[in-house]
């Protein structure tokens, strides 16, 4: 099954290569910068059509026995041999004395060996996640260089415990339209599968100067199963249709007017009901439905958990995506 979501870039970038004109600068993003930065992620890439690219990874493989883990561990135990030298010799003598080897040579070499296995390996930026405590043992704050590498290389390490397979994900882009579809046997496994693509797009996608990316899910439709006395919408730039053409009413009047005015990247509105009173599901439903169709809804929640109940967009295999484009291109015509 494939999963339909879409790619979102923040405005800053959007503006950026746009100055000229809007229309080649999204252009550009669409169909050559989002798919080069792409093509760095994946070990197998295809042409399905002039507008179409499939990407996989397809074997699964313990990536400690890589050689860019290899030197990764070298490097890496070099630092902490030479870093802890100077701690030692801190706690001893009260003095801090970084030698230039260390600075200009094993720091720079443990820095470039992290480098280069997360761009082998993408998934392993998920490892940023940890929270930097958990990774201080014999480590001294006053002894601050190369210290965040060596945390940074404990995380990795953490992470190869419980992850120690390459990643495997398969996945569809269209260059017109930003929409990727992710292989899933279900809404976890797809679910899981966008998590840990964001996580690793946004690992490299700096260096590619495409900033923070977002993928969000094209919504068929989302239930909301009660009412509620608050309600929070989450959406992400540039949040859906033009006024003129949207049936919201929330659009209309407010979201589009005044707010789309700012340079944002997300937005969160929040709703309360009258003292004693609740919105309805029919009356929560009805915000954002045509941002949840076109990939700019994130969330609804109820300012504490998610309260919406998707469906998001399906397809048994990528020709039924391109049938359905070529319907609804030609309906257009």
């Amino acid at each position: 099954m494939l999963y339909e979501y879409k790619i979102n870039l923040e405005p800053n970038i959007i503006a950026a290569y746009s100055k000229q004109n809007l229309q080649d600068g999204k252009r550009q993003l669409r169909e050559v910068l989002i798919p080069n930065m792409l093509k760095n992620l994946f070990q197998k890439i295809e042409t399905i059509d002039d507008n179409t690219l499939f990407l996989s990874n397809p074997e699964s493989f313990e990536i400690r026995l890589t050689g860019e883990y290899e030197d990764f561990k070298e490097k890496m135990e070099k630092l902490y041999t030479k870093y802890n030298a100077v701690v030692k010799e801190f706690e001893n003598t009260g003095g801090i004395t970084y030698s230039k080897s260390f600075l200009n040579d094993t720091k720079k070499e443990a820095k470039d060996a992290i480098k280069k296995l997360l761009r082998a390996f993408p998934e392993l930026n998920l490892a940023a996640d940890y929270p930097n405590n958990l990774f201080n043992k014999m480590l001294n704050k006053d002894v601050g260089h190369g210290r965040m590498y060596i945390i940074h290389g404990r995380k990795i390490e953490k992470y190869l415990d419980e992850n120690p397979l390459s990643a495997s994900i398969g996945a569809y882009y269209d260059s017109l339209t930003e929409r990727i579809y992710l292989k899933a046997e279900n809404d976890n496994g797809a679910e899981a599968s966008r998590v840990l693509l964001t996580k690793m797009i946004n690992g490299i996608s700096y260096e590619h100067n495409l900033g923070k990316i977002n993928i969000n899910p094209i919504f068929e439709e989302y239930k909301i199963p009660n009412a509620y006395g608050k309600v929070v919408f989450h959406f992400v730039y540039p949040n859906g249709l033009s006024p003129e053409k949207s049936k919201d009413i929330f659009d209309k009047m407010n979201k589009f007017e005044k707010i789309n005015k700012l340079p944002f990247a997300k937005l969160d509105v929040s709703l309360s009901a009258p003292a004693e009173e609740k919105f309805s599901a029919d009356q929560i439903e009805d915000v954002g439905k045509e941002d949840g169709k076109f990939g700019y809804l994130a969330n609804i929640t109820n300012a504490t958990k998610k309260i919406m109940e998707p469906v998001i967009n399906t397809y048994h295999n990528i020709k039924e995506v391109i049938d359905e484009k070529n319907r609804t291109n030609r309906g257009k015509q």
